[in-house]
C-alpha cells in the first residue's frame, strides 16, 4: 500500500506545483502514471485468471494440464510485470522482490514438467487394501471404487488390482516403452488413417508381449485367493481398465476396455487386451487431446468377481443439462450395464427429487427387445428381453428410492456431483461398480429458454428427443453406419449415428454435433461429447 501512497503524495504535489518545471519531470511524471496504469491492469488481469482457476478447481469443470500450464503462464508473466511497475513507482525500493519471484516460479514450473513417478509396489494389491488416496498405485476408477467399500461400506464386488508397478514392469520386460513413446509423440490425431495404423501396430505389441513370471504368478495367485474367499471354484471375473488419470483428471469414459465373465484361462490373456486397449484410437486420440504426458498412460487393471445381473444401469445425481435442479438421473437396463453405457439398446430413464427420493418420474417409453447376459461357458451373449420383462419398468419405485439414497450420500462423501455405474443383482441387492466425479457446466450456460426458432422455407425435420448437451451447431450431415466411415468425417460436420457407440469419439474435436438414433445423456459418448 505505501507505494500507491507514494504515486497520490506524488501527483499531489504536481499539482500545488501546477506546472512542471523541466522535462526531466515530465518525462518521469508520464512514466510513473503509464507505469501505475499497466500495474493496474495486470493486477486485474491475475484475479481473473486466478479466480477461473479456483473456479475450475471446484470439480464442476473439465480442465487438463494444458490449461494448467497456460493460466500458470499468464498469472506469471503479470506478477513480473508488476514486480516490474512498481519498482518504477517506488524508485526502485521493492526491485529485491525480483528474486523471491524468480525462485516461487522455478518451483511451480519444476512441479509442472516433472514426469509421473509409478511407486514401487506389490504387482497385485486386495482392493480392500485401497483407497481413493492410492491413485498412484490402482488407477482412478479402482482407487475410487475401493473408497465406496472401505470408506463408505457399500457393497461392490470383490477383486484384487493388478498395479501400475506390474503395467511399468510389462513394458520394461518387453522393451516397448521406447517404442511406445516415439510413436505416441509423433501421433497426427487429426489423422484417422494414421491413427488406426499406429494403434494397431502398438495394440499388437502388447497383446503379443510375454508377462515376466513373477507377475503372472502374482496375477494367478491373486485368483486364486478371490476364488477362496467367495467359496468359488472356477470364478468368471470381470477384467476392468483403471488407468492412472482415469475417472480423475479426466473422464476417460469408454475410452478403454473391460472384459465380462472371464474364465480362469482367458485371464492373462484379457489382462493384455486392457492394457492394449489404451492404444484404441479413441484412447489415443482423447490422450493426446488432453495433452497428457505418455508416464500418465500407466494402467492399473481390476479383477473383480462376476456380477450375476438382473438389470444394470447409470446414474448422475445431478442434471447436466439443468445443474440447478437438483435432480438425480437414472438410466436402467435388463441384463449388463455394457448395452446402456454404450447407447446399444433403448434404458428406461428416471428422474428422482434429491429432496425427496420418492418423488420419482418415469421419462419416455421404451421397448428392450434384447440385452446382454453372461454365457454360461464364460464371455457374453445377446439374448431376448422376457415379453414380461419388456412390459414393467426395470427397478421398482421403492429400488429407485434406495438407488437414490446411497447415491446421495457418496456425493456427500466426495463433495461433488457423481457418475455411477451399478447393478442389481439376482437377489435383488445393489452393488456399485463406479463412481467418478460428474462434470457440470457453469449455471445457466448453454441454456437457450426462448425455444425454437422457425426459419422460412426450411421445415424442422426433427423436434422431439433428449438432449445430452444444450447449444447450437450446424454443418454438414455426415451419417456413418460404423466407426469405420468416420475417416472421411468433414471439418465442422454435424455426425449422425444409429448408436451412441463410445468409438465415434475420434471425431468429437471435428464435429459441430451429433445426432443419434439411440443413446442416452447418461452414455459414454455424451459424457466425452460434454
Amino acid at each position: 500500500m505505501a507505494s500507491f501512497w507514494s504515486v497520490f503524495d506524488l501527483f499531489g504535489k504536481k499539482r500545488q506545483q501546477k506546472i512542471l518545471t523541466d522535462e526531466d519531470d515530465r518525462e518521469l511524471f508520464v512514466q510513473r502514471y503509464k507505469a501505475l496504469r499497466e500495474l493496474l491492469k495486470n493486477n486485474h488481469e491475475v484475479l481473473l485468471t486466478m479466480g477461473d482457476m479456483q473456479e475450475k478447481a471446484s470439480g464442476a469443470f473439465v480442465f487438463d494440464k494444458a490449461y494448467i500450464e497456460t493460466s500458470y503462464a499468464r498469472i506469471a508473466d503479470g506478477i513480473k510485470s508488476i514486480i516490474d511497475n512498481l519498482d518504477i513507482l517506488a524508485d526502485g525500493r521493492y526491485r529485491d522482490l525480483i528474486i523471491p519471484f524468480q525462485e516461487i516460479d522455478a518451483a511451480v514450473r519444476s512441479s509442472l514438467a516433472a514426469r509421473v513417478a509409478i511407486p514401487k509396489t506389490d504387482y497385485v494389491l486386495p482392493l480392500q487394501d485401497l483407497t481413493k488416496d492410492h491413485v498412484a498405485v490402482a488407477g482412478g476408477k479402482m482407487a475410487q471404487l475401493a473408497e465406496l467399500a472401505n470408506a463408505l461400506n457399500l457393497p461392490v464386488p470383490p477383486g484384487f488390482v493388478v498395479s501400475t508397478y506390474a503395467y511399468q514392469a510389462f513394458l520394461e520386460h518387453n522393451q516397448i516403452h521406447g517404442l511406445v513413446r516415439e510413436k505416441v509423440s509423433r501421433l497426427n490425431i487429426r489423422d484417422y488413417d494414421a491413427l488406426q495404423a499406429a494403434s494397431l501396430e502398438m495394440q499388437t505389441l502388447v497383446r503379443e508381449g510375454r508377462l515376466p513370471e513373477a507377475l503372472e504368478r502374482s496375477i494367478l495367485d491373486g485368483y486364486a485367493r478371490l476364488c477362496r474367499d467367495t467359496g468359488e471354484r472356477d470364478l468368471k471375473v470381470a477384467v476392468r481398465s483403471s488407468a492412472l488419470n482415469e475417472d480423475i483428471m479426466a473422464s476417460f469414459a469408454g475410452q478403454y476396455e473391460s472384459a465380462l465373465n472371464v474364465t480362469s484361462a482367458e485371464l492373462l490373456t484379457q489382462y493384455k487386451n486392457v492394457l492394449a486397449s489404451q492404444f484404441t484410437p479413441r484412447a489415443l486420440f482423447y490422450f493426446r487431446d488432453r495433452e497428457f504426458e505418455i508416464e500418465q498412460m500407466a494402467m492399473a487393471v481390476g479383477v473383480l468377481a462376476m456380477v450375476r445381473a438382473k438389470a444394470s444401469g447409470i446414474l448422475y445425481t445431478r442434471d447436466p443439462s439443468h445443474p440447478e435442479k437438483e435432480e438425480i438421473l437414472v438410466n436402467a437396463v435388463w441384463g449388463l450395464g455394457a448395452y446402456a453405457v454404450g447407447g446399444i439398446v433403448p434404458t428406461d430413464n428416471y428422474r428422482i427429487s434429491a429432496k425427496n427420493v420418492h418423488d420419482i418420474s418415469h421419462e419416455g417409453e421404451r421397448r428392450q427387445e434384447v440385452m446382454l447376459v453372461a454365457g454360461s461357458d464364460g464371455g457374453t451373449q445377446e439374448v431376448s428381453v422376457l415379453k414380461d420383462q419388456m412390459e414393467r419398468p426395470c427397478l421398482s419405485n421403492e429400488q429407485l428410492a434406495t438407488l437414490a439414497s446411497i447415491a446421495l450420500r457418496v456425493a456427500e462423501h466426495f463433495g461433488r456431483p457423481q457418475d455411477m455405474e451399478w447393478i442389481l443383482d439376482d437377489k435383488d441387492c445393489f452393488r456399485f461398480l463406479q463412481s467418478r466425479a460428474l462434470r457440470l457446466p457453469a449455471s445457466g450456460v448453454g441454456i437457450d429458454k426462448r425455444g425454437a426458432t422457425v426459419v422460412e422455407d426450411f421445415p424442422i425435420l426433427l423436434s422431439q428427443g433428449t438432449i445430452a448437451s444444450r447449444g447450437v451447431g450446424a454443418g454438414p450431415v455426415f451419417v456413418a453406419h460404423r466407426p469405420e466411415d468416420l475417416a472421411g468425417f468433414p471439418e465442422g460436420g454435424v455426425l449422425v449415428i444409429r448408436h451412441s457407440h463410445p468409438e465415434y469419439a475420434v471425431v468429437l474435436e471435428k464435429a459441430a454435433g451429433v445426432v443419434s438414433d439411440i443413446g442416452t445423456v447418461l452414455g459414454l459418448l455424451a459424457t466425452v461429447a460434454r
